[in-house]
C-alpha cells in the first residue's frame, strides 16, 4: 500500500490534494461534485423539493406585477402612439403619430388651393423674417458715373406661425382604431377627411381671413368691383394687375384664379341668349381639365369652396402665387393620438393640428372680386388700412 508520493490505489493518482487519492469515495458516494461551487451543489434539495423554478409559476404572477397593477396602457393613449409598448411586444398594429404627421401633410399639401397654384411654405419655431419689396416709386436705373444710384426699396415680412394654430379632430372606438392601423386603405380614408378638412379651413384664412387666424389677401390689398357678368369680372382684375405702375409690375411667373364652384357652374351653363351672350367654353376662355381645375381666361384655376364669405362668392386672382408666403411653426401638420380625450375608455381620438401664418411678399401681385360687387376698391382699401393698424398695434 503506498504512502508516499507513489501512485494510488486506483493506479492513477499520487495523492496530490492530502490523504486521500482521486476517487476515494467511489462515484456515487456523494452526489457528482461533493459541495462543488460554493457549498451547495447544483440542486442541492432535490428536484421535487420545490417545484422548477424555486417559486412555483403562480406565486408572484408573470412578470413581477401582475395584470392589473397597473392598467393596461399604463401610461394613456397618446403619450405613446395608440398600443404603445404593448402593442408592438404583443405583434399588433399600431398608429404611429409621424406617420400621420407626414401623410396629412403631404394630403394638405394636394388638397389646398393657395399651395397648389404655388404658395411658398417656409419653416421656423418663434417668428420668420422675409424680406419683400415695397412698393415705392423708386427703381434701379441707368445713372451718369458719380451719380447718386437709386436702392430698391425693401420692407419685412413678419410670420408668427405660433399665433394661430387650426385643428381637426377624428374620435374612433378602438376596435376601428386597431382596424385602420392594420389595413392602409381604411387609414387613407380617415387622413383624407382630416386633410380635406384643415386644407378647407386654412384657404378660407389665406384668402379671405380677417381674425383672430391669419389675415387673407381680401384684407391685404383692395378688391376690384363686380362686373356686368363674371366673365367681366375676370377681365377686370385682369386688367387691374396689369395697370400696376410699369417698374413695380409682377411678372406672370406662377399665376392663377381661385374660383368658386358655384362660378364655374354657372361659367359653363348653356347660354339663355346667345345672340346676346358670350359662350365662354366653346369660345375658349374655360378649358377644364375633367377634375376641379382647368384654364379661364388663358391663366390656370382651381375649384375650391373657400372662396367665399359674407354670403357672396369671390374671386381670387394673383400673378405670382410664389410670392404668398405661409409661415409653418417647425412642421405643416402635427398628428396627436390620444386614448383619454373622451369620458369612455374605448375611443381613440386623432387631432392633426396646423400652426401658420400667411402674409403676402408682393401684394401688388393679387387682386380679387365679390360677384354681388361687395369687393369694391373702396371697401378692400378701409379694410386694408384697418388691419394693418391692428398689426402694428400687435
Amino acid at each position: 500500500m503506498p504512502s508516499d508520493g507513489t501512485a494510488g490505489d486506483d493506479g492513477y493518482s499520487e495523492r496530490p490534494f492530502g490523504g486521500r487519492p482521486f476517487g476515494g469515495r467511489p462515484y456515487g458516494g456523494r452526489p457528482y461534485g461533493g459541495r462543488p461551487y460554493g457549498g451547495r451543489p447544483f440542486g442541492g434539495r432535490p428536484e421535487d423539493d420545490r417545484p422548477f423554478g424555486g417559486r412555483p409559476y403562480g406565486g408572484r404572477p408573470y412578470g413581477g406585477r401582475p395584470y392589473g397593477g397597473r392598467p393596461f396602457g399604463g401610461r394613456p393613449f397618446g403619450g405613446r402612439p395608440f398600443g404603445g409598448r404593448q402593442g408592438e411586444e404583443e405583434g399588433r398594429p399600431v398608429l404611429d403619430p409621424d406617420e400621420w404627421s407626414a401623410d396629412v401633410a403631404e394630403l394638405v399639401c394636394q388638397r389646398s388651393a393657395v399651395i397648389r397654384l404655388g404658395a411658398t411654405v417656409v419653416a421656423d419655431e418663434y417668428e420668420l423674417r422675409a424680406q419683400a419689396i415695397d412698393s415705392t416709386p423708386r427703381a434701379p436705373d441707368y445713372v451718369k458715373e458719380g451719380g447718386e444710384k437709386p436702392i430698391l426699396g425693401r420692407r419685412e415680412l413678419r410670420l408668427r406661425p405660433r399665433d394661430h394654430e387650426l385643428a381637426a379632430k377624428a374620435v374612433l372606438p378602438d376596435r376601428v382604431a386597431r382596424d385602420i392601423a392594420a389595413d392602409p386603405l381604411l387609414a387613407l380614408a380617415v387622413k383624407e377627411d382630416l386633410a380635406e378638412a384643415l386644407a378647407l379651413r386654412a384657404d378660407r384664412a389665406f384668402l379671405s381671413g380677417a381674425g383672430p387666424g391669419p389675415i387673407g389677401v381680401a384684407a391685404l390689398v383692395p378688391g376690384v368691383g363686380a362686373q356686368a357678368d363674371i366673365l367681366a369680372t375676370g377681365r377686370a382684375l385682369l386688367t387691374a394687375i396689369r395697370n400696376v405702375d410699369p417698374l413695380l409690375s409682377p411678372a406672370f411667373r406662377a399665376p392663377g384664379w381661385v374660383l368658386h364652384p358655384a362660378t364655374l357652374d354657372v361659367l359653363v351653363q348653356e347660354p339663355a341668349e346667345p345672340s346676346s351672350a358670350v359662350d365662354v367654353v366653346s369660345g375658349g376662355l374655360l378649358c377644364l381639365d375633367g377634375a376641379d381645375g382647368g384654364e379661364f381666361l388663358g391663366y390656370p384655376f382651381i375649384v375650391s369652396a373657400a372662396a367665399f364669405d359674407g354670403g357672396s362668392r369671390r374671386m381670387y386672382f394673383s400673378a405670382d402665387w410664389r410670392q404668398a408666403w405661409i409661415g409653418v411653426d417647425g412642421v405643416l401638420v402635427d398628428v396627436d393620438i390620444s386614448g383619454d380625450g373622451h369620458v369612455q375608455t374605448d375611443e381613440t381620438v386623432i387631432r392633426a393640428s396646423m400652426a401658420h401664418d400667411f402674409g403676402l411678399a408682393r401684394p401688388e401681385a393679387f387682386t380679387w372680386a365679390a360677384e354681388d360687387g361687395s369687393g369694391s376698391a373702396a371697401s378692400g382699401k378701409s379694410r386694408t388700412s384697418a388691419r394693418k393698424k391692428a398689426r402694428s398695434s400687435g
